[in-house]
Order: structure tokens, then sequence, then C-alpha cells
């Protein structure tokens, strides 16, 4: 079998074959109670403001701070300290939202489709009561300001939801040099065995480049001092771009990891562009402190191989995919195999079955999306059947284990 020349893409998935604890779940169940509440708490406090009409019927409730304060402190003492993305994700679990706890999602949601920041001056009145209670918890803590000054404020709350992330994985995820070097999954150098199994798979040869959409490095060197002296040595990417930044264990008042949303949804002259990945990240590249992240350009000219892994391909991050394809020519390049790999965990609750129906109909999104954006239309109608014809789209479920044999 002839080897290829490839490009690899990872997902949470890859982390979490790993053992890493990296889920948004994790995270919130882990967040809250260093906050100094529960969710369970925080859940009944949102529930029980049912009715905030002796607040709103004080005409002039946005020139009166002090007595706003007084009311919040008074009856929403939790809600009042949390970090307002916080309580916009528990509430989301209140309205029984699946995807509550996945916070690209959930910024979206509040950004775009709900307009939180954007109708800040809108009339109160007109508000749903749990916009009203955000708006009330804003006052308490900004006065009324301008949407400028409001957007900023959840800038900085979410700067604070990535630190906080940051410092769970290290803590609280099992993301560190001896859990790294020593797998409890894979054993020595467990991470990277499966990198390594992964590279191989389908005929990929050792050269390759990587994206990743994950905050952790375990596959980078710098875990291993020695790894030059094994026999068993570690495969290492050519190059590497991690999209959101790399978690670093030195925590300081810098960010080293990013949440966004995609800037396909916003305007570049909208209040909410600051969001957007695109922006976060020139941001995040940019800061003179911030020598950990890793941007090289991974789309090289001869790759014939896109193999992804534990992603779910979910929107937040589909330009990047559009960029991809379009650099090489996914439509007219026969030579171009995409695999994607997919992996039920033990416990998962799902089925073989399901999870590949589950994954088809995320491929299948993927490439209809980007078959919408051809100039040549009647090419953006047949790609996915183009693909199958030609034998360049592969969808397998994989053990992870296999990376042991």
């Amino acid at each position: 079998m002839k080897l290829e020349k490839q490009l690899i893409i990872l997902g949470n998935g890859f982390d979490l074959a790993n053992g890493f604890k990296t889920s948004y779940i994790g995270f919130m169940n882990w967040i809250i109670p260093k906050k100094g509440s529960s969710i369970e708490n925080i859940e009944k406090e949102i529930k029980t403001v049912t009715n905030w009409d002796l607040v709103l019927a004080t005409e002039g409730i946005r020139d009166e701070k002090s007595y706003v304060i007084e009311k919040v402190e008074k009856e929403l003492p939790t809600l009042h300290k949390l970090n307002i993305w916080y309580i916009l994700f528990i509430h989301s679990k209140i309205s029984n939202e699946s995807n509550w706890n996945d916070v690209e999602t959930q910024i979206y949601k509040y950004l775009v489709q709900d307009k939180i920041i954007e109708n800040f001056d809108s009339k109160i009145e007109t508000f749903k009561v749990f916009q009203q209670i955000v708006y009330i918890i804003l006052v308490s803590k900004l006065g009324k300001k301008d949407l400028d000054s409001v957007a900023n404020f959840f800038y900085e709350q979410l700067n604070d939801v990535e630190q906080d992330f940051e410092r769970y994985l290290f803590e609280a995820a099992g993301y560190s040099q001896e859990k790294i070097v020593y797998n409890d999954k894979f054993g020595y150098k467990g991470t990277n065995k499966l990198l390594k199994f992964l590279m191989e798979l389908d005929g990929g040869m050792e050269y390759f480049n990587l994206l990743t959409f994950n905050y952790t490095d375990p596959w980078h060197l710098r875990w291993y001092p020695n790894s030059g002296d094994s026999t068993d040595k570690c495969v290492v990417p050519k190059k590497v771009k991690m999209v959101h930044g790399s978690a670093n264990s030195n925590l300081d008042s810098t960010n080293h990891i990013i949440f966004g949303i995609d800037s396909r949804y916003v305007d570049v002259n909208s209040i909410n562009y600051r969001f957007t990945k695109v922006y976060r990240t020139l941001i995040l590249n940019s800061l003179k402190n911030n020598n950990y992240s890793i941007n090289e350009n991974v789309y090289e000219p001869g790759i014939n191989v896109i193999k992804f892994y534990g992603h779910s391909l979910c929107d937040a991050d589909y330009s990047y995919f559009q960029q991809m394809f379009d650099f090489y020519s996914l439509y007219q390049n026969n030579y171009l195999k995409c695999y994607f790999y997919f992996s039920n965990w033990k416990n998962s609750g799902i089925s073989d079955d399901k999870l590949l129906h589950i994954n088809v109909a995320a491929v299948t999104n993927l490439f209809e999306h980007y078959g919408e954006t051809l100039d040549n239309k009647d090419h953006g109608k047949n790609l996915l059947t183009r693909l199958q014809q030609t034998g360049r789209i592969i969808i397998k479920q994989i053990n992870p284990s296999d990376c042991l044999k």
C-alpha cells in the first residue's frame, strides 16, 4: 500500500480516549462548587424568581442602581456573585437544552440568536422573565452603561471562564506530565501511542501535520524529555496548529486558550464580532507574553489524506473546514481522501449502530454545507455523491485500545 502524506485533525474525543476528563459537563460540575455553590442551588434560585413585577414597576430602575443592587443581593445572592456565563449555561440546563454544557454553542445562542447584548438598551418590559433577571443583574454590577461597556463585561467574564477551564485541565481533568508520560489506559507514552495508531491507519506515512481543536498537547516532546534515547520513539507532527490555544500550567493573568463562535454568523461591524474565533485567535496569537500557542500553517501541497478523530464537526468550527476544503480543491482533487474515525465509550448508553448514524449525519451535514459554498451549484449538489463514488470519503469506527497491538 502506498504511504500518503497526511493531515490529522483532532477533537475532544482524542483527549477522552486517553482518559483525560476534558468534557464541559465535567468542568461545570467542578467549577460551580469552586464558586461556593452548586448547580442545583443555582437552578433553584433561577426557578424561584418567576415574577419580578415589584422591581420592574419602579419606573426609574435604570437610574436607581443602589436600589437594584440591594434587591438583587437580597433575593438573588448566588446569581449576583456568579459569572454571568455560568448563569446563562445553567439557565439553558433548566430549559432542557441537551447542549447546555457546550460552551461555544451557548455563546452563539445568547449572543447571536437571543441578542442578549444588542438588546440591552431595549425596553426591559419587552424582555422575557429570565432576560429581565439578567438585565437586573447587569445593572446591579455595571449601572446603566452603553452597549460597548456591556460587551466588554461579557468579554471579560468569558476570559474568566477560559482561565477557570485552564485550571480545571491541570487540577481535575488529569492533564499532567505524570498522566501523559504514563497513561492509565495505554501505559508508557500512551497518548503518543494513540496518535501513532491514527497516523498509521489506512496507509498513512510518518510525515503528517496536525490540526487540533483541543487545548492540550499530550503528544508534544516537551512531556518526554528522554524520548530520543528510547527505542520506542514518539511520533511528532511536522507542523501543528492549535486552533483554540494551548493550556499552560503556569497560570497567570494571561489567557492561553479561547472559546469563540464562527464568524459566518456575525457581521464584522457587530458588537459581537469580538467573540468570534477569528477575532479571538488574532488577539491570542498577538499577545507578547503568550508564546506557548502553536500556530503553524498546516495546509501544505502534497497532502492526500485528511483524517478526523474525536471531532463532532460542529458549526462553531465550520470555517476552518471550509478553508481546508477550498485549499485542497475537494471537488476536483481525485487524490484526496477524507477519513472520519469515531469510537464508542464504555457506559456511553449508545449502541454502535446508533453512533454510526450520528456520525454519518454529522459528516453529511458538513459536506452539504460546504457544497452550498461552491460557485458551481451543480457541483455543490452532488459533492457527497461524487466523494462516495470516487471512494474518497470513509467513515469508520475504531477501538483506541488497538493502539496497544
